[in-house]
């Protein structure tokens, strides 16, 4: 009785939905068929690719952008090196 009085004059009150209406959710939407190890394999390696078409795709760019190349003045010495 005093629990109900307290309630009144809260403003928040929740809607409780019953289990059975979560029995009732699409088949396949809470667990998938098949192993979870496979599942997360499976992520995994579709996470890996997609890293990697990523860091292609910058190296691309980066290669694209940059375009100095140093010229080495000291090939007197290069050559000196590789003789002895």
């Amino acid at each position: 009785m005093k629990s109900r009085i307290e309630m009144n004059d809260c403003t928040f009150k929740p809607k409780l939905v019953s289990t059975q209406l979560k029995d009732m959710s699409p088949p396949g939407s809470r667990q998938r068929s098949g192993d979870p190890f496979e599942k997360l394999y499976n992520d995994q390696e579709l996470r890996q690719e997609k890293i990697a078409k990523k860091e292609a795709f910058q190296y691309e760019l980066l290669k694209k952008e940059c375009t100095f190349s140093p010229e080495r003045l000291t090939k007197k010495k290069d050559n000196f090196f590789i003789r002895s």
